[in-house]
């Protein structure tokens, strides 16, 4: 997945399994990641996002990503 685009539509329906996987670079801009399974804060810091991405509460935000476009984010 390194350096590509995930379209948000992947993380809506299902909890993604992430575990192990190499975000580097990826765009994740409008994912809905909050409840993604194995996500760790190495492989979300490493990736692109935006306001509109959502990550697990208990996840920091990387400091590189705009702040939540909302206040669930």
């Amino acid at each position: 997945m390194g350096g590509g685009v995930v379209e948000a539509a992947l993380f809506l329906r299902d909890r993604a399994e992430l575990s192990g996987a190499s975000l580097g670079r990826t765009d994740l801009s409008g994912a809905d990641l909050s409840e993604a399974n194995g996500l760790r804060p190495e492989q979300v810091e490493s990736a692109v996002g935006d306001g509109e991405a959502k990550l697990p509460r208990w996840m920091p935000r990387p400091s590189s990503w705009p702040p939540p476009s909302d206040e669930d984010g």
